[in-house]
């Protein structure tokens, strides 16, 4: 293939049904895992690795916070098998993404991904998902989420007046060929962490979206009411919301009419199509050539300026900060 139809330096993020129900699920009940979890995506290999060894201290100095919250998110990460870790010593892990949730390369290559023997079973298993099903350790807020993202509008206004949810069970990733994915683009990475410190349900929101963009990047009109439906927040939170994403350009807003927009999400963070729908894009919509936080009329964030800095620091030189 021609390399100007290719698409580069993009993360698969899969989308079938658990992948954006799941990370909105984690940002509600962990926002420092999400934050550390996008950090490993930046640093992760084609095995899905974070191949320097790294302390949690080490972690803790990227994202300006303290040794023990990093411990207590890592948990939660392993727990929920976002992540899972070998142990290089008593300080020190590699730690492997599921890549049952993101994945950097094809689908054959799945196979090399380590794991321990004991734990061969964690290359099936979705986040949320457990070993033996038990309604004691289901998440319900993922699953309500998982099924609130799939609704279309008319499933969104029978639930709006039943309230009533039926769970769907994954039946796991029986194919050898990639599908269902969304491209996360490895330089917006670090624009996602200032957004969650800034609005979680904003972040919520954006991964909404996503779930319902199309291969433009464009959503189908859309209420405040079905948005706020679908992410569990009142009107005043998605309008506010949604004038955080717009503000630092993660989506332009085209308006139908006072209540009725459709969204396009930029497509420098996720993109679904091919690098030509791309070009095209970036043509009709010419604010979207500026990442999240760096278009020329945005204010400088330093927080976003100083974490693009620090994930872009070699992991080996992070005991210098």
């Amino acid at each position: 293939m021609d390399d100007k139809l290719k698409n580069k330096n993009f993360i698969q993020l899969y989308t079938d049904g658990y992948g954006l129900p799941a990370l909105c699920t984690l940002l509600k009940e962990k926002s420092l895992a999400f934050n550390i979890l996008m950090y490993f995506l930046y640093h992760m290999d084609l095995k899905n690795t974070v191949t320097h060894p790294l302390t949690q201290e080490d972690i803790g100095k990227v994202l300006h916070v303290k040794k023990q919250s990093v411990s207590v998110a890592l948990k939660y990460l392993c727990d929920w098998h976002f992540i899972w870790l070998f142990s290089y010593s008593r300080k020190t892990n590699y730690y492997v993404i599921n890549p049952n949730l993101f994945f950097k390369s094809y689908m054959f290559n799945k196979k090399s991904i380590p794991v321990l023997v004991d734990q061969s079973y964690l290359l099936s298993l979705s986040p949320y998902q457990m070993t033996k099903p038990d309604n004691l350790v289901r998440n319900l807020y993922f699953e309500k989420t998982k099924e609130l993202f799939s609704m279309n509008k008319i499933q969104l206004d029978t639930y709006k007046h039943s309230k009533d949810i039926y769970y769907k069970p994954h039946t796991g990733r029986a194919t050898y060929q990639n599908s269902n994915f969304t491209q996360l683009y490895k330089q917006a990475l670090p624009a996602l962490v200032p957004l969650t410190q800034e609005s979680s349900v904003a972040t919520k929101i954006l991964l909404y979206l996503v779930t319902k963009m199309d291969n433009y990047n464009s959503t189908d009109v859309l209420t405040l009411s079905e948005i706020g439906l679908a992410c569990s927040s009142n009107l005043n939170q998605v309008s506010t919301s949604l004038k955080i994403l717009l503000k630092h350009n993660f989506i332009y807003r085209y308006a139908y009419s006072s209540k009725l927009n459709c969204y396009i999400v930029n497509p420098q963070v996720f993109f679904k199509s091919t690098a030509p729908t791309k070009e095209k894009l970036l043509t009709d919509y010419q604010e979207f050539y500026s990442l999240p936080y760096e278009a020329p009329s945005s204010q400088k964030n330093n927080l976003y300026l100083q974490n693009k800095k620090l994930f872009k620091l070699n992991l080996l030189d992070l005991h210098h900060l």
